[in-house]
C-alpha cells in the first residue's frame, strides 16, 4: 500500500493485530497529524 500511496501516514504498533485500539501515543500522533492534513487541505479550498 505504501507504494501506491507514499504520502499515506502508517504506524506500526507493537503487539498489536491488525487493528489497534487507538489509545496508544504513537496512534494518537499519527490520527492527530491526519486531522492536521485535513484541516490544512480545507484552508487551501476556495
Amino acid at each position: 500500500m505504501g507504494r501506491r500511496r507514499p504520502d499515506m501516514l502508517y504506524v506500526a504498533e507493537a503487539d498489536r493485530g491488525h487493528v489497534p485500539f487507538l489509545d496508544e501515543p504513537e496512534a494518537t500522533r499519527c490520527m492527530q497529524a491526519w486531522l492536521k492534513r485535513i484541516c490544512d487541505n480545507e484552508a487551501v479550498r476556495p
